[in-house]
């Protein structure tokens, strides 16, 4: 009897192992790189920046050419946090779910802890699809809300993932150019219109000895030295990358041949009018860096340029309409805990 007891065991073990092995587990779908960006935005971001822009100066007598150039320092925090439910959506004869984070930027001065900036918005993940003429791909949108009176929508145009550093901009100039002729962009002129650029007085004293001797120009005119130097040294194995524009019109395209614009920006008729922000441009790091210690941390790294156009003065004389690029750098930490 015994014996029949341990061979009745022997076959139910052997029935369970059995069924273990031959029970079909839950596929899970594969996940894009659209959708991991939106995972490794999520959580909170610490660290500093750096932020050129010009604006209408309304004292002509200590600026006569009508505009100021403004440099800050600043601290950042930028918090990403999931929405859970699906967002519910049409999108051609289907209903959709987006996914979607909501993000709080706040910005304040390193000098003087003056808010300078509060962006409230959302990253939304929309799914390839085919809606009648359009075939659109996967595409991420970021949407933002600015206080000043200004609202935006842009698309992603380019998404990548690299087991290297990031690669920044080569040759970039924040001077301005005319409206809608960027080729035409003016020239550094110490004594001449542009010479607002050269005022080496207007950087934080934050900024000196680490970004630059405050003896020349250069971080002024181009602003991803300053994201440069923040790497120096580092040891960045992965990089994902995520650049995003408001008006890029040739990176969908219907059967026809015919460009969609991924996104716009809105701003209330004051600003229009005299300090119209006409377009939006970022691109976004997320790096991982190995540390010293052989751990990893996770670092976001952006460089924005926003498009404003104003007219100025020339000779006292209300000029064209002049496009000024208004550049923000930052280099933030993921804080610890936060990553998944």
């Amino acid at each position: 009897m015994k014996y029949l007891f341990l061979i009745c065991c022997i076959f139910l073990l052997s029935g369970v192992v059995h069924s273990k092995t031959t029970t079909k587990r839950a596929v899970t779908p594969p996940v894009d790189l659209h959708q991991k960006i939106l995972h490794d935005l999520s959580g909170h971001w610490v660290g500093h920046g750096m932020t050129v822009l010009a604006v209408p100066a309304f004292d002509s007598v200590k600026f006569p050419r009508d505009f100021e150039v403004k440099v800050f320092h600043h601290h950042e925090t930028l918090t990403f946090s999931g929405i859970r439910e699906g967002i519910r959506n049409a999108q051609g004869d289907d209903e959709i779910n987006l996914k979607a984070l909501h993000y709080l930027q706040q910005i304040v001065d390193m000098t003087t802890s003056a808010e300078l900036h509060l962006e409230p918005g959302c990253w939304m993940y929309v799914p390839a699809s085919t809606n009648n003429n359009f075939s659109t791909p996967v595409q991420l949108y970021r949407s933002g809300v600015i206080p000043h009176g200004n609202s935006f929508l842009a698309g992603s145009t380019d998404v990548r993932d690299e087991k290297k550093p990031p690669v920044f901009e080569e040759n970039f100039s924040l001077l301005p150019f005319p409206q809608h002729n960027e080729s035409a962009r003016f020239g550094l002129n110490p004594n001449g219109y542009t010479s607002e650029y050269t005022v080496t007085t207007k950087f934080p004293k934050s900024l000196i000895p680490k970004y630059t001797d405050g003896s020349d120009t250069s971080l002024l005119l181009d602003p991803t030295l300053f994201l440069k130097k923040d790497i120096e040294g580092q040891n960045i194995c992965q990089t994902k990358t995520i650049t995003i524009s408001t008006i890029d019109n040739e990176f969908i395209v219907d059967n026809n041949g015919n460009g969609v614009v991924l996104g716009a920006v809105t701003n209330i008729p004051s600003l229009t009018i005299d300090a119209n922000v006409a377009q939006v441009e970022a691109t976004f790091y997320i790096e991982k860096v190995k540390d010293v210690d052989g751990t990893f941390f996770w670092q976001l790294q952006y460089f924005q340029e926003v498009y404003l156009d104003f007219p100025v003065k020339r000779n006292g004389v209300l000029g064209n309409m002049i496009t000024w690029p208004h550049v923000s750098v930052a280099t933030l930490r993921k804080q610890a805990g936060e990553y998944v």
